[in-house]
C-alpha cells in the first residue's frame, strides 16, 4: 500500500508541475490512468509470484496466471504493431509520432515494449503532453483508446477470477495476503474505469447527435415557407414592416413587371 501511495502521489505531483510550469495542456488524468495501469500490472505479477509459495493445491493458480500474463504480453504486442502499421488515420498518427521522435533511439520499440509489458493503459502516458515533450504528444483517437481499453478486459477479468478464487479459499484461514487483496482491488478498479469510459463515450456520441437532430427538425419547421393566400387573421402587406414590404414590391411576375407596377 505504501508503494502504491508513493507511485500515485509522485505521478500526480509530476503531472501538476508539468501543467502549471511547463505545458498547460498536460492531461493529469491521462498520467494517473497510466500510473494506475502500471500498478495494476505490477500487482498482478506479484499475485502470480506469491501464489507459487502457497498451498500445493493452489499451485495451478501460478501456472494459469503465468500463462495468462505471457499470452497477454504477446497479444498486446501484436495489437500495437498492427495499429502502428495500419493504413488508417490512427496508424498515420503513430508513424508521424515516430518520425518526430527520431532523436529518441527506437521510439517505436519503446512504445510497444512499455505498453505491452506493463499495460495497454500505459499508452495514455504517451498522449498526456507531459512537459510538452514530443515523446508524450502522441495523438490517439477516442475510438482507438476505446479499443485498447476494451482489450484490457483480457487482462483484468481472468485476473479478477483467479484473485477472487484465492481470496475465497483463504478467507477461512484468517490470513489473507495483502498482495492478493491489493491486486483484486486494482483489477476491479480497472474494470470500473472501463465502464465509466464506455459511458462517457456513449454520452458524448449519442446525446449530441440527438440534440443535433432536434435542432435540425425545429429549424426546418421554422424556416418552412408559407404557401397559399393569407387568412383573415394575418396582417395585410400595408401594415407589414418596411423590410417585408420591400421584398413584396420587388417580386416580379411572369410578364416581367413588378407587383407594384400592376
Amino acid at each position: 500500500m505504501v508503494a502504491a501511495f508513493v507511485l500515485l502521489i509522485g505521478c500526480f505531483t509530476v503531472a501538476c508541475v508539468s501543467r502549471v510550469y511547463h505545458e498547460k495542456r498536460t492531461s493529469v488524468l491521462a498520467v494517473m490512468i497510466a500510473a494506475v495501469s502500471c500498478w495494476d500490472f505490477i500487482t498482478d505479477c506479484a499475485f502470480v509470484a506469491r501464489s507459487y509459495s502457497d498451498d500445493e493445491r493452489m499451485i495451478w493458480v501460478f501456472w494459469a496466471g503465468s500463462f495468462h500474463l505471457l499470452a497477454l504480453v504477446l497479444s498486446n504486442t501484436l495489437t500495437l504493431i498492427y495499429m502502428t502499421r495500419s493504413r488508417n488515420e490512427q496508424g498515420h498518427n503513430f508513424r508521424r509520432w515516430m518520425d518526430k521522435n527520431r532523436h529518441v533511439n527506437h521510439a517505436g520499440v519503446l512504445l510497444v515494449a512499455t505498453s505491452s509489458f506493463l499495460h495497454l493503459g500505459v499508452l495514455h502516458l504517451f498522449a498526456s503532453r507531459l512537459f510538452g515533450w514530443t515523446l508524450f504528444s502522441l495523438r490517439v483517437k477516442t475510438k482507438s483508446f476505446l479499443t485498447l481499453e476494451v482489450l484490457t478486459l483480457l487482462e483484468d477479468v481472468p485476473q479478477v477470477a483467479l484473485q477472487a478464487y484465492v481470496l475465497l479459499n483463504q478467507s477461512g484461514t484468517g490470513s489473507i495476503p495483502s498482495v492478493t487483496l491489493v491486486s483484486l482491488l486494482t483489477s476491479v478498479f480497472q474494470i470500473l474505469k472501463l465502464l465509466l469510459f464506455l459511458l462517457r463515450y456513449a454520452l458524448h456520441s449519442v446525446l449530441p447527435s440527438v440534440a443535433m437532430k432536434d435542432g435540425n427538425s425545429s429549424s426546418s419547421i421554422s424556416t418552412k415557407p408559407i404557401t397559399g393566400t393569407p387568412t383573415a387573421t394575418e396582417p395585410s402587406t400595408s401594415h407589414a414592416p418596411s423590410s417585408v414590404a420591400f421584398v413584396v414590391t420587388t417580386q416580379t411576375t411572369s410578364g416581367g413587371e413588378s407587383d407594384a407596377d400592376e
